[in-house]
């Protein structure tokens, strides 16, 4: 592929790009310990590959970044690749096609492909050996839509047979199944109840008098994780139903959503601003406590379609993934998805937006499901992804302005400010829906909305 005309599709939308030849990219095991990580060093450094420093956001993210020896041949980068791939820490391993200071994204040796029509197995069987690809899998929730495999390892020629593939007449779209980092929110501050002053700019209290929520109304919240053992989310005693409802980590594949390390707390504030236990005696209270949780830690390093089976999942259906440790299938699914964070993409690939409406038409019974994301904490039109290939580089958030998703940015709280106004941190944009009193750092003049913290933060 020349440098000059290099480009992928996201849906039916041309993305161009620079090749980064010299680089490669690799997703690792979720939580490495400082042993594993000095581990996975000197193995890369008997492949002779120079890890090329980068981003706290990425390493966060699970994701390493390393150098070619220099002069290397492509055979040569091919077998440093593949021993790579075969080590017990790392994931996937693939080229990559956007690097920035916060955010990379790399290929995998997968492409999706949606046809127009159905297509019978023997047909699709021929189209993917003429690629030199295997049909891996099928999309339940993506119509005609398929996963297909390489035998060898990620590599930017995949890109090209991808594309031919994507200017076929009978083809919706073709895109590679890639990994991008996503980029978390600010994380919000804890306090008590008198410090949440969120509850009556949004008239909380006189909510409360119609209901604080029903347990047959089930919360998702996609995050860091969360503390299910923080007494604001354990059931009140007399009580006949669970508080937290079906917890998974989607990046270990247990059902222990707790993340302790860098940004463990974040999960835990967003699902307590949304169910925290009220009148408990501890802590805050969320906007529906009267709600079952249902906590889950996101992939990180997933690639597109292992996002898109989550949310699937969530949402009560099978997904049919390939993954021996995806959970089984659950009933009822979550009513609402919240989601406090985004990925920088120019375009929102093809399998999302058939994820969002299938999810969005289909879930909860029929009435879909109501999926939230925030438009994040850049000050700027979230829509749009700015200064690309830099270190400033951001926006970009196009889960958040599709028309599926209900797009939320940050107010301060009113009283006891001034005026309830957009918080200075927060991102706007046309497709903002909702504006309404978030969280955000100490220090900024602003008051901010309070949460739980995890029960070893100090907080509650």
């Amino acid at each position: 592929m020349k440098k000059e005309d290099a480009f992928y599709y996201r849906g039916k939308a041309k993305v161009p790009f620079k090749p980064h030849k010299g680089l490669l990219a690799a997703s690792v095991q979720p939580d490495l310990s400082e042993e594993q990580d000095n581990e996975l060093l000197k193995f890369s450094a008997q492949l002779k590959l120079k890890p090329k420093k980068v981003g706290v956001p990425i390493t966060r993210e699970n994701v390493r970044v390393f150098r070619f020896p220099p002069g290397a041949s492509a055979p040569a980068k091919v077998k440093i690749e593949k021993r790579l791939s075969k080590h017990p820490l790392i994931r996937r391993v693939g080229p990559i096609v956007h690097l920035t200071d916060q955010s990379v994204s790399f290929m995998t040796n997968e492409i999706v492909i949606k046809f127009k029509e159905e297509i019978s197995g023997d047909k699709l069987d021929k189209i993917a050996e003429k690629s030199d690809l295997k049909v891996i899998r099928t999309l339940p929730y993506a119509p005609n839509t398929f996963v297909l495999r390489a035998d060898t390892v990620a590599s930017y020629d995949l890109l090209e047979t991808t594309n031919k593939l994507a200017r076929k007449r009978s083809v919706d779209y073709a895109e590679p199944n890639m990994v991008t980092t996503a980029v978390d929110d600010f994380t919000p501050n804890d306090f008590l109840f008198g410090s949440q002053p969120h509850h009556q700019v949004i008239n909380t209290e006189a909510a409360w008098d119609i209901t604080r929520g029903v347990d047959d109304i089930i919360i998702g919240v996609v995050d860091s994780g969360c503390d299910i053992d923080h007494p604001d989310f354990v059931n009140q005693p007399g009580s006949s139903w669970s508080k937290v409802y079906h917890p998974f980590d989607f990046a270990n594949m247990d059902t222990d959503p707790i993340n302790t390390g860098w940004n463990g707390e974040h999960g835990t504030k967003s699902c307590g601003i949304a169910t925290a236990n009220a009148d408990n005696s501890e802590g805050v209270a969320g906007v529906a406590p009267g709600c079952r949780l249902m906590p889950i830690r996101r992939p990180y390093n997933g690639s597109d379609v292992e996002y898109a089976d989550m949310y699937v999942w969530m949402a009560g259906f099978d997904p049919d993934s390939d993954d021996p440790d995806f959970p089984a299938p659950i009933s009822p699914g979550a009513d609402v998805i919240s989601n406090s964070f985004g990925k920088q993409q120019a375009s929102i690939t093809g399998v999302m937006q058939d994820t969002l409406g299938f999810i969005t038409d289909r879930g909860r019974d029929g009435r879909g499901c109501v999926v939230v994301f925030s438009v994040g904490n850049d000050n700027d039109d979230f829509t749009v992804l700015h200064n690309p290939g830099t270190e400033d580089e951001h926006g970009g958030r196009q889960w958040a302005a599709s028309s599926r998703t209900i797009a939320v940015s940050s107010s301060t709280n009113s009283p006891p400010d001034a005026a309830e106004v957009k918080a200075s941190t927060s991102s706007y944009g046309a497709p903002v829906d909702v504006c309404a009193p978030g969280g955000g750092p100490r220090g900024t003049g602003e008051t901010r909305t309070m949460s739980t913290d995890n029960v070893d933060g100090g907080d509650t």
